[in-house]
């Protein structure tokens, strides 16, 4: 939101009093062959900033050739895109948080959502570029949540001025039979964001004093039930507030089930792109996912925790550009998202996060529960009275009756588990606290999960578990301090502060004790070993085929491994399982380009798992496709961001079936 050096950024404004008519404009093809899309389609409807008096001015005026190729993916959309709103994919910063003056003013005001040229005030006036606001009651951050092999549940967000007293509305179809009839019902949630002045979700450009005000978004859910396997089907969707405001049409495959028993062939083939660690990032995987989807390379997302770093900043706009970017994927492509450290608090001291950024995302994730609960929807509006993100997962949950998913069914988007084709996924909340979290009610749900699932392998073959925390990394320190680990800075080469990736440490190690001093510093190697403990057991009972996870930005498989042991060096019939860290699907501010490479350590680092546990390790911003069709292969690729080569490939063979 900041328009020139030195002015302090604008906010973005709810208008009430601004026309809604014709806010429905055609919807803009976005055309990146990789990493970043110029977000266009999803921010159509926006509205000039109220900075810009006399309106947006014309792209292609504001900007020379130059200037267009470095902040537009596809400088070619401008002349079609005119004087509209858009976030410009090569604009979108490389930090965390807005730091001015190491941001453009193109960059800063991207950071919160979409931007326009302003019409200059006078003629010799700069070109400023501010933020646009969101038009009442028009769909956004529309999302497609896999909630089982048969159901997907449409989530969107809009603005509104007071929680709508009707039902939010979906027209679906098959997009064969032309445009979509039937009519779908949901239920909405009216969300407010709790943000202290001063905090860290109220930051906005250093040095800017302007307090944070709380603001609304009303989250819609409706469900997809019953819904014929890789059929094509075509939905727009609408806030029970308007019965104008319906989105844009979107088309999408329907999930699919296991088919035949595996033994005997299996079902068509099952494709899932699978990642951690994403933001709105000029390098990210978005339009690698996009592009995978369209073409049928992948069918759903797991994204393996910590969104749009973070979603809470500048009064959840940080938020809403994230998703507002990522619709043109997951509008059409089913996602399962999964809770990281940027999403939750990790306890207190342990992260600068925001409880209130923990409750947006167990909010906006709540439609793989609600998809799971095969009771009729009986009221038009949820009203939860709980006063923390759990509570509000668990009150409405139970409202709806519980989820049916699974002989444990977990009731709440912290931990969940599906079958999506020959592949059970177990989503998991291994934040190390305090409190460990994998303990008590996870853990008993876990066991049971896995339970059934290990017994389900005639149908589903493979498992895999993830979590936002890996287990084993080549990168670990066993020295280095949990506290710094469990943070923000230890993910990466940097921390987002504008500091060069070459110079942060990777590591800050627990200070020595002195003489005579009891103090005690809880190192990685203790969190590590603490999750090792609680979940590797499960891991090794039910045979787990893989554990992926996130968090530490880099990439890794380590041979099969069986009581934290490795038990063979090859992939064929294996004995254990095999760790994959699938850790920069796109982070702000870390290092981009992907590479390959041999797995080292050099004194003093020494890792919490030692080096041979490792097949191979890579760097840079990438992300993981899972390609199976029977029980007897499962194929992993890790493909590079920049250009969508597949760097390492590798399979597991099971002989026998």
């Amino acid at each position: 939101m900041i328009l020139t050096a030195g002015r302090t950024p604008s906010r973005r404004r709810l208008d009430g009093t601004r026309p809604l008519e014709g806010l429905l404009i055609a919807a803009l093809l976005v055309g990146a062959t990789a990493n970043m899309d110029d977000v266009i389609d999803a921010v159509a409807a926006f509205l000039p900033p109220p900075e810009c008096p006399t309106g947006c001015m014309n792209w292609t005026a504001a900007m020379n050739a130059s200037e267009q190729a470095a902040n537009f993916a596809d400088p070619s959309l401008l002349p079609s895109l005119g004087a509209g709103c858009a976030i410009p994919g090569r604009a979108l910063t490389s930090l965390t948080q807005p730091v001015a003056p190491t941001m453009t003013a193109i960059e800063a005001a991207a950071f919160y959502g979409p931007i326009c040229p302003c019409q200059p005030k006078g003629p010799r006036g700069p070109v400023e570029y501010h933020t646009c606001v969101a038009p009442l009651f028009i769909p956004e951050q529309i999302n497609l949540q896999l909630a089982n092999s048969t159901t997907v549940v449409v989530s969107f967000a809009t603005h509104e001025l007071a929680p709508p007293e009707s039902s939010p509305v979906a027209r679906l179809g098959l997009a064969s039979a032309g445009a979509p009839t039937t009519e779908l019902s949901g239920v909405s949630h009216w969300f407010e964001t709790s943000h202290a002045n001063g905090s860290k979700g109220c930051i906005q450009v250093t040095g800017s004093s302007r307090p944070c005000n709380v603001r609304n978004l009303t989250m819609h859910f409706i469900r997809f039930p019953s819904l014929e396997p890789r059929a094509s089907y075509t939905y727009q969707v609408r806030s029970g507030g308007s019965a104008d405001g319906w989105s844009p049409l979107f088309t999408f495959r329907a999930p699919y089930g296991h088919g035949t028993p595996a033994k005997t062939g299996g079902s068509n083939v099952t494709r899932v792109a699978i990642y951690g660690d994403m933001g709105n990032d000029a390098s990210n995987n978005m339009g690698n996912l996009r592009e995978d989807c369209a073409k049928g390379t992948i069918d759903a997302v797991v994204h393996m925790g910590d969104h749009a770093y973070n979603m809470g900043n500048g009064d959840d706009y940080h938020g809403d550009a994230y998703l507002q970017a990522f619709q043109h994927v997951l509008a059409r492509c089913p996602w399962v998202p999964i809770i990281g450290n940027h999403e939750s608090t990790m306890g207190d001291g342990k992260d600068r996060v925001d409880l209130s950024t923990e409750e947006r995302y167990l909010n906006q994730s709540w439609g793989v529960i609600l998809g799971q609960d095969g009771g009729e929807i009986e009221t038009s509006t949820a009203v939860s009275t709980a006063t923390t993100s759990l509570g509000h997962i668990i009150t409405r949950s139970s409202f709806y009756g519980a989820a049916s998913h699974g002989e444990a069914p977990s009731r709440t988007s912290q931990w969940y588990s599906l079958d999506f084709g020959l592949i059970h996924f177990v989503c998991l909340d291994l934040d190390p606290g305090p409190p460990a979290v994998f303990s008590g009610a996870q853990l008993a749900w876990a066991q049971a999960d896995l339970a059934k699932a290990h017994a389900n392998r005639v149908n589903v073959p493979w498992i895999v578990v993830t979590s936002h925390f890996p287990l084993h990394s080549a990168m670990f320190e066993e020295d280095a301090s949990a506290e710094w680990y469990n943070g923000e800075s230890a993910e990466g080469e940097r921390i987002g502060d504008g500091t060069p990736w070459s110079e942060t440490a990777h590591f800050e190690r627990c200070p020595k004790p002195t003489r005579g001093d009891n103090a005690t510093c809880t190192t990685v190697k203790d969190v590590v070993t603490a999750s090792i403990d609680s979940l590797g057991p499960l891991l090794d009972q039910y045979h787990v085929d893989i554990y992926a996870a996130g968090h530490v930005h880099s990439y890794s498989t380590t041979w099969p491994i069986f009581n934290n042991a490795v038990t063979n060096k090859s992939y064929v019939n294996p004995t254990g399982t095999i760790h994959v860290l699938e850790g920069n699907g796109g982070v702000p501010g870390v290092h981009s380009r992907p590479a390959i490479k041999p797995c080292s350590r050099s004194a003093p680092q020494e890792p919490v798992s030692p080096v041979d546990f490792f097949r191979i390790c890579g760097l840079g911003k990438a992300y993981g496709r899972i390609v199976t069709s029977n029980a007897s292969v499962l194929t992993y690729e890790h493909v590079g961001n920049d250009n969508g080569h597949v760097l390492d490939t590798w399979s597991i063979v099971k002989t026998g079936f």
